[in-house]
């Protein structure tokens, strides 16, 4: 728990502090020589991870064997370019994306079909990357 410390060093399910800076370092030697923090952090993962990411990217990763041309964090709002297995390429925080009704925003998916060219917005349920599916898409956006 989040302690009140002048001083303090907080990381997920840790938390270390101290109301001097020698008190500090005291304290955090003391939390690294604690002889079941290993375990301890095994426990904790073991209880908050089943895995479910890791297996559903797996076979994703299986399915639609592609590359990642541009990595970074949707979160922080970069830009992360996916392309799939036949050669769709699906942009993830472009800052041109509408925004969904539900929240987030729409993926660019670029690509050629037997028609030629094509580029449309749309909803990241239907790109490479696993998520959850949403209770209604929304419908896909094409741009001319």
């Amino acid at each position: 728990m989040a302690g009140n410390h002048q001083f303090s060093i907080s990381k997920n399910f840790s938390y270390v502090g101290a109301d001097t800076v020698d008190g500090l370092f005291e304290a955090l030697e003391k939390f690294n020589n604690h002889p079941h923090l290993e375990a301890e952090i095994a426990a904790f993962a073991a209880r908050t991870s089943t895995g479910a990411t890791e297996r559903a990217v797996n076979a994703v990763k299986q399915e639609m064997p592609g590359t990642t041309t541009a990595s970074a964090s949707a979160s922080t709002g970069e830009v992360e370019v996916l392309t799939n297995q036949k050669g769709t390429r699906f942009t993830y925080g472009h800052p041109d994306a509408p925004d969904l009704a539900r929240g987030g925003k729409f993926i660019l998916m670029e690509g050629t079909g037997p028609k030629g060219n094509y580029k449309a917005w749309v909803d990241p349920s239907k790109g490479p990357k696993p998520v959850s599916p949403p209770d209604t898409p929304e419908d896909t956006r094409w741009i001319r």
